[in-house]
């Protein structure tokens, strides 16, 4: 008598093994798939499905990217993959303003998306997007490193929140769709936006922006103002 080995098992369950069944149909049709490692959420409300897509969009924005992110409803709680933007993804307005689910998707899509390095506090942590299923494909995020010394500095060091460094390439990024959604609303990133145009100064590219519509924002009082403020903490 043959078993089935664990690398096979569950296999033929194609719907539970391909995020895309569950992330990209509403709640009530992807639960008919089954919940997400015993979280009775499914669909793009997911934590895992908003990890996933984020880094799916960022890989290929395609059609599916672009349909959910024109998705107005409104969530809580959201996963920031990276960066120091907003809490969650309340936009801090006095308004009690939440970002929509196709705005997070587009803000979560640009946090890999332009993502240089990070901070040496943090690492990548990857792990199953289905863990109940085999074959479940990977996704990962961002966390900060276990603590590993008694020091009280670097432990206060360490317990900072992960920094990006976020870049862009100035001859491909007027043709950027998922920029070009980020300058129709930079509200939704801009600690993004900020950190692409700080780490451009140190390093010198700047100037190799000048005719872009990224540089048209960052000549901008308004922007000017808050890159100066220091609101956000940027490498």
């Amino acid at each position: 008598m043959s078993y089935i080995t664990i690398s096979d098992f569950g296999v033929g369950s194609k719907a539970q093994s391909n995020p895309l069944a569950v992330c990209a149909t509403s709640t009530l049709d992807s639960s008919f798939n089954g919940t997400l490692g015993g979280n009775n959420i499914s669909g793009p409300d997911n934590q895992q499905c908003q990890i996933f897509m984020g880094n799916y969009c960022a890989a290929n924005w395609d059609g599916v990217c672009e349909y959910m992110s024109k998705d107005q409803a409104r969530i809580y709680p959201s996963v920031v993959l990276a960066g120091n933007g907003p809490q969650g993804n309340y936009l801090g307005d006095g308004m009690g303003s939440l970002l929509t689910k196709g705005q997070l998707l587009i803000r979560n899509a640009a946090a890999e998306k332009y993502l240089k390095a990070m901070s040496g506090n943090c690492v990548r942590k990857y792990e199953p997007f289905d863990p109940t299923v085999a074959d479940s494909p990977l996704i990962s995020r961002w966390v900060q490193k276990p603590l590993e010394t008694s020091d009280e500095q670097m432990a206060t060091v360490l317990s900072d929140k992960c920094i990006p460094i976020y870049g862009v390439d100035p001859a491909v990024i007027d043709s950027d769709i998922v920029m070009n959604k980020i300058l129709a609303q930079p509200y939704i990133a801009m600690d993004i936006l900020v950190n692409i145009f700080n780490n451009a100064v140190r390093d010198g590219s700047i100037k190799k922006l000048e005719k872009t519509k990224l540089y048209k924002l960052f000549s901008n009082p308004d922007f000017q103002s808050i890159a100066k403020s220091g609101m956000y903490n940027t490498y």
